[in-house]
């Protein structure tokens, strides 16, 4: 990296969707985030309840929070 080149410390996303058939009702939310604790960035997901019918559903999201980290 570039020295002296502003970089993202951190990035939270959350996204949210209509609820599926299977829960009670209420609009699922997932958040996304990065964190560093000294040794570089890594990925936290929490959710309550976050329904996909493929992996690659899931993967898009989580592409999209890493692209946003590498602006």
């Amino acid at each position: 990296m570039e020295k002296n080149k502003p970089k993202i410390e951190n990035i939270r996303i959350t996204f949210s969707q209509e609820p599926d058939c299977c829960d009670n009702g209420e609009i699922q939310e997932l958040e996304i985030y990065t964190e560093d604790g000294g040794g570089g960035v890594y990925y936290v997901i929490e959710t309550e309840r976050w329904a996909f019918d493929s992996i690659e559903e899931l993967t898009a999201l989580i592409n999209k929070v890493k692209l946003r980290l590498e602006l």
